[in-house]
């Protein structure tokens, strides 16, 4: 069980960075129409919520409504954005921060 630990952190890592990153992009996007917060705000709430995955759904959630992107990607594992949020919550349980 021991050798699959640094996979683990490594996978959780990757979507933690890959969920700041749509953030990021997504609050730029926004700021175009006065819609996003400054660089220093985002910045802020990821220190604010160290490296947990959860507090990072309701602004991701923010970028997709604000870009009308749809949560729904067929014939995968996670389809919506509640299998992203359970995907997220696993993760938690097994590695919080």
């Amino acid at each position: 069980m021991a050798d699959v630990l640094p996979v683990l952190f490594l996978y959780r890592h990757a979507i933690e960075l890959s969920a700041k990153a749509v953030i990021l992009s997504g609050n730029n996007l926004m700021s175009i129409t006065g819609q996003g917060k400054t660089q220093h705000e985002v910045f802020d709430d990821f220190k604010k919520w160290k490296h947990r995955l959860c507090p990072l759904l309701p602004p991701i959630k923010r970028v997709f409504d604000y870009a009308n992107w749809e949560w729904y990607w067929p014939n995968s594992e996670i389809e919506t954005f509640a299998d992203v949020k359970a995907v997220f919550s696993d993760l938690e349980l097994l590695d919080p921060n």
